[in-house]
Order: structure tokens, then C-alpha cells, then sequence
């Protein structure tokens, strides 16, 4: 089968016109009575070269009507017949005095062989004047929407312009939104090598409500269908890739009203990692949680933490600029000081010890400042970095919940990124460099990819420029592509392009990839309609944008994880690890914890009172008391009052132990038991068991 037919023929090539870093071709069309019910502006078209089995493709991007028609004398003879009341034109005259100029993008050459259709993106042929010019038909058409049997990738959706989508019928679409469509034939599935977003950069681009979630959610299900995905090293060996989503509203995970999360699709649950503060809804959704958000800031040099917490006003107070010059060793020790005071006149000595400073006006301030730090990111018992790199290490699809950090939540994301970044940097030189790969994904970038030189910007604007030497990519999802440093955005691999409003953000998308030209972008801005929109890879033989509409993420996963009992999940191996850690590594307390739990899970009125959400955390914190170390208790002031009580080294001691001993009676921390109250200040909380279980 050649790619022309005789009967398939609609108009002749008349030349190309030259005009900006691509040439426009003019084609000349016949009427035909089916162009005001078909798809015509976006449709590829083909241009006979030597023989049946070569062609130019073109995309038509405008259609004018000529002929006689359309002259001076025609235009009277039509608005005569308005005049007259007859408002449509006779057919036979339309057929025989009616003609249309098209203009239309080249897009290179296609060629039909013996093992399929093969397209090359070269200019150099030109057409004979009358060369024959037909619409491509159903194989060829497939071919071109990289929807054929030979094209790499898995589908990602529907070809689609506008309202017309090569969908056969409106069954697999989501069912609110198929009143405006017109199915076509045949079915075209347009295909994206997935693998691609490995060690690549990727945007995708689009106004608030228009399909970035839905095409993030199906790519990533897609990614990890048949396992994590791998690189090949230059050594040969093959490694497993991580993903890391900031998911700044929380709505990866799990499920929100209709929308599935990733808990839900069964082929993930092996490789889903979360770290949220959220509370689960069952303990089936608490499987996947491997610990909470905060992390030890002991861990972060004060130089590089503290710029992202502090306001930019602060940074060259005395104070501040003396915080940031500790080394890692007084810095650790400045915060568990900081972290165990009530108040700064408490711990002054040690203050200026630590910071080399006399003066207690300075010191109180970098107390303060400091306690603002603690307040914002940090928590002892975490091992939320480590567990990161654990994960992404072994190819797990990890998801941080930065949806209560709205103020910090990329600042916390930069560190995470920054931790990744400098691993692999450090070990890249070694013989055998255990570096890192990773996939993040980074929404809301133009806050942190737009160029300006800040502590915030830093570690994305590193992990986005020199990441892919350690195999590691970019995921950007913005809706203001114009505010994205030029530099970066240039240098996408991978664009998916949704409906966007500002004319700057659409100029910016065809300066950084002209690719995207002026048909396209009047199709973003003028079909608001969610979900449509063009998908551009360089790493495919067909280097234009094709026009799709996703998969409705909900239609492919109708299913939801069961309100039920826990699974068995890497996520869980990882919070047991963390929290076997954290018992060999102070066995004293662990002592106490399992003593203390004994003892509570005995009492009848405490577990009646957690049962009810009454019970005050207090009450577990006098018995680990009772229970500490003796050279603990020798630390306290016999002479103090009933007021200071809680200041006493013991308390104190003690505090850190209460979250510990709770999930050593309930279970975990959201599934097994919970606090209730809301306040930031545990101790105004109450202790809420969440289960029947008691032992």
C-alpha cells in the first residue's frame, strides 16, 4: 500500500514561502462539502514527492477561501443571496468557483517501506509545482501521532485537536466531559517512551485545573508499571532510578474526592514511600508511611539552613552571621541546648561557650533565632534524610508531603535535593561511584527555577543544571513557563503543554522551543478545554509536537485501597529500621520506654481515658521519670518548686520518650493512636487510641 490514493487527493502544492527560521508551504485545496464537520486546522497533510511512497508532511495551520468566489464578484453574488434570504450557497457552485489557500508548517519527510513508515525531520526536499496533496489515511495518520506499531513507548492518551478526538468512541473518557466531543476514527493512542524522563529535563506546562496532575499521577503509574525503572552506568551495570515528588497539596498519595492516589493502583504498592505528618485514614494507608516531614537539623551545616528559614532581612545580624559560622560539632550541640531549654537565662553559660561570645544581647538573639529554626523543621528522632536516600537508592516512588509546610515547603524540598546532589558529587569520582539516580519532581518551579541567585534557589537550580551527569532529571510543573530562567527551560528534552493564559508564558514557550509555533500556541490559548493539549519529546523520531488528550487517571483507576488492616510494604521495613535504630543507639531508654509501657498498658484508667481522647500526655511522662536512669534523676534540683517541675533534667528526659512509648502500647503514631487539640505545644494535647489494639 502506497501512502496516495487517487481518491484520497483534495487540493496541489504551489510553493513554499520563506518567513522567519521556517518556511511556510501554500497549498491550494478543493471545497468539499465535509470540511465544516471534520477536523482541518492541526490535520497533517501529505505532499507527493518522486513517487507514491514519499511525501512532505505538513500540518495545516490556516484555510482561506479563493476562487472566483471569493473576488470582488463573488462577494456580491453571496451577499446578494443573504439579501434575498437564501443563506446557503449552492453546492454545484461551491464546487466549481470555490477554492482554498492553505498555509501549513513542513514537518519533514515521510516514507512509506517495506517494515512500516518512517519519518525524517529534513527540509531539503521540494515538491514540483502541482505536486498532488492528500490527507493522511488511518495507517499513516497513526504513524504520524506516533501511534503505530512501531513506535517506542507506552500510550499515554488520545490523538486529539480540539473537539475531535480519535478516541472510536467516548467510553474510556471521564464521563463529566464528553458532551463537546466527536469521536473519531480510528482509534490513535499517541506513544511516549517513559524512560525518557530519566536523567532528562521535563516541564509540563498549564493554568491552574487543567490536567498537570492527572498527566504527572499517569506517567509515574506508567513509569513503575513493570518495576522501577533503571539506568545503564558507564560501566555497563545497570542501577535502579528513584522518584521524588514535593507534593506541595498532598495529593499524590492517597485518594482526595475522586481522584485516585498512588496507594490505589495496585502495581505501585511496592515502591510507594511516604513521609507526611498527615494522619492516615486507616491502617492500610498508613503502610506507606515511612515517618514524618521534619528532620534532624543537627544533620544540615547552620551556614546552609539557617538563609532558608530565616527571613532575608535577618541574615546579616550579628547573631545570625554567628550561627552560621559554626562548625557541624558546636552547631549539634547549640541546638540540643537550644532544643531541652525552657528558657535562654537557663542555659547563658553555655550559650557563650558555645558561640565564643560575651555579650548576652547576642546571645539571646541567636537563641531565639535558633528556637525558630527548631520550631520550623526540626525533630530529634528523625532520620528523614537518611531514609530518603535509602529509598531512592533501591528505585522507590517517594512522595513528601509538604502540604503543611506551605511557607517552607520548598526550602525543606531543597534540602532534601541538596543532600541527593552532594552525595552524588561526592562519590562520583570513586572507582565504583554509588551515585544516586533520581527523578524529581519539583511543582510550583518557577518559584525556584526563575534564575535569582538565593539559599532557597540554590540547590535547584544545581540539581536541574549538572544533575544528569549523575543520571539524575527534572520533572518542572509550572503555569507561569515565563518566569522560568530562559537557560533551563531551553534546555527541556520533554515539554507536555496544556491551555495557558499569558501571552508572555506562550511567547516563552516558543522562543525556548520554536517548535511550539504560532498554530500551536493559538490553540493553547483560544481552547481552554481541560486536558487538550501537545506533547514534544526530542528523543523520538517524530521532532514535532503532537496533539493528545491523557488518560483520565480516574477512568484508568476506578479502584480504591480497602479501609483495612496493615500491609506488608517497603515503606513499614523502612520505619521499623528507623525505629530499631533509634533503640540500639540508646539502650537506657529503651529500657525505660518498654517499662513505662508495661506498666501504662496495665492501667485501666489511663487506657480508658486514651480510649475516650482525655488523657493528657503528662502522664506518661512521670512514669518514664520514674523510670530514667539513675544518673539522670541525680541531675534534678530536690529544692525546686511545683512550678519548675517540668524543667528538670528527668522531665525533660523524659519528654523526648512520650511519642516512643505510646507506639509501644498503641501501635503506630496515626493507625494505633494519635493527638487531638491541635496545638503546636504537645502538652495542650490529649492522647487518642485510635484502635482496639492493646497489647
Amino acid at each position: 500500500m502506497t501512502l496516495f490514493n487517487e481518491r484520497e487527493i483534495v487540493g496541489t502544492f504551489y510553493g513554499f514561502k520563506s518567513g522567519g527560521i521556517t518556511p511556510t508551504a501554500d497549498l491550494l485545496f478543493m471545497h468539499s462539502p465535509d470540511y465544516p464537520s471534520s477536523p482541518i486546522i492541526g490535520m497533517p497533510v501529505l505532499v507527493r514527492l518522486d513517487h507514491d511512497d514519499e511525501a512532505l508532511l505538513v500540518r495545516i495551520t490556516t484555510m482561506t477561501p479563493g476562487g472566483s468566489l471569493a473576488s470582488d464578484l463573488g462577494t456580491d453574488y453571496v451577499m446578494r443571496n443573504i439579501r434575498t434570504e437564501q443563506y446557503t450557497i449552492p453546492e454545484n457552485i461551491r464546487q466549481t468557483k470555490l477554492i482554498y489557500r492553505v498555509q501549513g508548517r513542513p514537518l519533514g519527510v515521510i516514507r512509506q517501506g517495506p517494515d512500516g513508515i518512517h519519518f525524517m525531520p529534513t527540509h531539503r526536499r521540494v515538491a514540483p509545482l502541482g505536486s498532488p496533496v492528500a490527507f493522511a489515511r488511518d495507517e499513516v495518520f497513526q504513524a504520524v501521532m506516533n501511534a503505530d506499531d512501531h513506535a517506542v513507548g507506552i500510550p499515554i492518551g488520545h490523538a486529539a485537536l480540539g473537539e475531535f478526538i480519535w478516541c472510536a468512541d467516548t467510553s474510556a473518557l471521564s464521563k463529566t466531559r464528553t458532551g463537546w466531543i466527536e469521536p473519531q476514527s480510528p482509534l490513535t493512542q499517541p506513544r511516549f517512551d517513559i524512560h525518557q524522563l530519566v536523567a532528562r529535563r521535563s516541564f509540563v506546562l498549564a493554568k491552574a485545573g487543567y490536567g498537570k496532575s492527572n498527566l504527572v499521577k499517569l506517567l509515574f503509574s506508567e513509569l513503575y508499571r513493570e518495576g522501577a525503572p533503571t539506568v545503564t552506568r558507564l560501566d555497563g551495570s545497570q542501577v535502579p532510578v528513584g522518584t521524588l515528588i514535593g507534593d506541595l497539596d498532598g495529593e499524590y498519595f492517597w485518594a482526595s474526592a475522586d481522584n485516585p492516589g498512588f496507594a490505589d493502583i495496585a502495581h505501585l504498592r511496592d515502591h510507594l514511600v511516604v513521609f507526611t505528618d498527615r494522619t492516615a485514614p486507616s491502617p492500610a494507608h498508613a503502610s506507606f508511611i515511612a515517618g514524618g516531614v521534619k528532620l534532624d537539623v543537627r544533620e544540615i551545616l547552620p551556614g546552609r539552613l539557617i538563609p532558608l528559614v530565616l527571613p532575608k532581612n535577618r541574615l546579616t545580624m550579628t547573631n545570625v552571621t554567628t550561627l552560621m559560622d559554626l562548625d557541624v560539632d558546636r552547631w549539634a550541640e547549640l541546638v540540643d541546648l537550644t532544643h531541652d531549654a525552657q528558657s535562654v537565662d537557663d542555659v547563658m553559660p553555655d550559650l557563650k561557650r558555645i558561640l565564643r561570645e560575651n555579650k548576652e544581647m547576642i546571645c539571646e538573639g541567636a537563641f531565639r533565632n535558633v528556637k525558630q529554626v527548631l520550631n520550623a523543621l526540626h525533630d530529634e528522632k528523625s532520620s528523614l534524610l537518611s531514609d530518603i536516600m535509602t529509598a531512592l537508592s533501591l528505585g522507590k516512588l517517594v512522595v513528601l508531603d509538604l502540604s503543611l509546610f506551605r511557607a517552607r515547603a520548598q526550602a525543606l524540598l531543597g534540602i532534601v535535593l541538596s543532600r541527593i546532589f552532594d552525595h552524588n558529587m561526592r562519590v562520583s569520582t570513586n572507582a565504583n561511584a554509588a551515585t544516586v539516580p533520581v527523578i524529581a519532581v519539583i511543582e510550583e518551579a518557577q518559584n525556584v527555577l526563575d534564575g535569582s541567585e538565593t539559599e532557597v534557589n540554590r540547590p535547584f537550580v544545581e540539581f536541574t543544571k549538572e544533575g544528569r551527569k549523575f543520571y539524575c532529571g527534572i520533572l518542572g510543573i509550572t503555569q507561569q513557563p515565563g518566569s522560568i530562567d530562559s537557560e533551563i527551560i531551553s534546555q527541556s528534552d520533554n515539554f507536555f503543554a496544556f491551555h495557558l493564559l499569558s501571552e508572555t508564558d506562550l511567547h516563552t514557550l516558543r522562543r525556548c522551543n520554536p517548535h511550539f509555533s504560532d498554530d500551536i500556541l493559538s490553540s493553547l490559548l483560544n481552547e481552554p478545554l481541560v486536558g487538550a493539549g501537545y506533547f514534544f519529546s526530542l528523543y523520538t523520531d517524530k521532532q514535532y509536537p503532537i496533539p493528545f488528550r491523557p488518560f483520565d487517571f480516574r477512568q484508568r483507576y476506578p479502584d480504591r485501597l480497602p479501609l483495612g488492616q496493615e500491609l506488608e510494604t517497603y515503606a513499614a521495613e523502612l520505619r521499623s529500621a528507623a525505629d530499631q535504630r533509634a533503640r540500639n543507639a540508646d539502650p537506657e531508654a529503651e529500657q525505660a520506654v518498654q517499662r513505662a509501657a508495661e506498666l501504662l498498658r496495665r492501667d485501666n484508667g489511663f487506657m480508658s481515658a486514651c480510649r475516650n481522647g482525655k488523657q493528657k500526655p503528662a502522664r506518661v511522662q512521670f512514669v518514664l521519670r520514674d523510670h530514667a536512669p539513675e544518673r539522670v534523676r541525680q541531675q534534678d534540683d530536690p529544692q525546686a518548686s511545683d512550678n519548675e517541675t517540668f524543667k528538670q533534667p528527668s522531665m525533660r528526659w523524659a519528654d523526648k520518650l512520650i511519642d516512643r512509648t505510646l507506639t509501644a502500647i498503641f501501635g503506630n503514631q496515626g493507625t494505633g493512636w494519635d493527638y487531638e487539640g491541635g496545638h503546636s505545644f504537645r502538652g495542650r494535647n490529649t492522647i487518642r487510641a485510635l484502635g482496639d489494639r492493646d497489647s
